[in-house]
């Protein structure tokens, strides 16, 4: 695993949802469930706050906003450890 992908499950373990979230990443073959996570984002199964931090996590991963990623959504859903999250990747940002 090299060194931006160390860093991304890194950050998926200090989120708040990491339970969720992690499951739609696998660490073993460094890959991401898109559609999986498409239908969660649509469905009713999660909170809003949990879509917000999957479409965070899913865009970095792909290194573009495939699902549509709103930093307002972020600002106004968030709690502060999430918002603190993403502030940190921002002002450090990096792909796997």
């Amino acid at each position: 695993m090299n060194e931006e992908q160390q860093r991304f499950f890194e950050l998926i373990r200090r989120c708040q949802s990491r339970n969720i979230i992690s499951g739609f990443f696998d660490q073993t073959t460094k890959s991401c469930d898109v559609p999986a996570a498409k239908k969660a984002i649509k469905g009713n199964i999660l909170t809003n706050a949990e879509k917000v931090m999957l479409a965070f996590f899913v865009n970095i991963w792909l290194g573009k906003d495939e699902l549509k990623f709103s930093i307002t959504d972020a600002a106004g859903l968030l709690d502060d450890h999430n918002r603190q999250l993403i502030m940190g990747w921002l002002n450090r940002p990096f792909w796997p």
